[in-house]
């Protein structure tokens, strides 16, 4: 049967303007073709969790992040290093590619995108990008590959239990991005041959959602410093490395 590693990618924040820009990735084996039939069990359990602690007869139909109130969004978090997960048999739980046996782990990278884009037009200049509009382009292209950093690492990725990498995006503004890294990955040695991007709907693909919880609450950390639990019980699943 074949084992795909899912890496579902999610951003937090805007990377033209703004103080925190945040791009997460939820890791994930699991024997399903259809990414949007992996993780299914988890996010109905951890919406589960949202609706017994949210003050609301309309329940929660999608894991957003921005539309959980502040102290349901950090007990779903914890509830990421629980059961949910361990219980999901979408997901794979043991002959993990990773060390420990968390079945979901996460890459998160956050930077301020004022201080990012300033510091390319400083380094690359006008000549190296064809606009300023493709500074923030540039920013989403290397966060993108900074979460994706485990795949390039020694010791951190055992790709030998891996049959295929499928990278899974959340909208089309993506595309550009994903093309600067297909082109960047051509150039790597060991990089895995069997990776594939695409995108699909949040509302419809687990995974994604996630993926947003994970930044939303990061990017929140940075913007208002009252998420300092979550972010502590999100790096505790973060890949070592990244």
């Amino acid at each position: 049967m074949t084992r795909y590693l899912y890496i579902f990618v999610d951003e937090s924040g805007n990377p033209s303007s703004g103080e925190y820009y945040v791009v997460a990735g939820a890791w994930c084996i699991s024997d399903e073709p259809n990414p949007s039939r992996a993780l299914q069990s988890t996010t109905d359990n951890l919406a589960g969790i949202a609706n017994s602690l949210r003050d609301s007869s309309t329940p929660v139909s999608e894991l957003k992040g921005s539309q959980l109130p502040i102290e349901v969004l950090l007990s779903v978090v914890e509830s990421l290093n629980g059961g949910p997960a361990f219980d999901d048999p979408s997901v794979k739980h043991q002959q993990l590619p990773w060390s420990g046996s968390r079945p979901i782990r996460f890459t998160i990278h956050g930077l301020n995108p004022v201080l990012g884009i300033e510091v390319l037009k400083e380094t690359l200049g006008g000549s190296a990008l064809s606009s300023g509009s493709s500074h923030p382009e540039a920013l989403q292209s290397l966060s993108l590959a900074t979460i994706l950093n485990p795949l390039v690492q020694a010791e951190i990725i055992d790709l030998m239990r891996i049959d295929q990498v499928k990278v899974v995006l959340d909208a089309q503004v993506w595309q550009a991005p994903v093309n600067r890294i297909e082109a960047g990955l051509d150039v790597v040695e060991s990089v895995p041959e069997n990776i594939t991007f695409e995108t699909r709907d949040s509302a419809q693909t687990p995974g994604l959602q996630l993926a947003d919880i994970a930044a939303y609450t990061w990017g929140r950390q940075l913007r208002s410093g009252d998420c300092g639990s979550g972010v502590a019980y999100l790096d505790n699943l973060r890949l070592s490395g990244d």
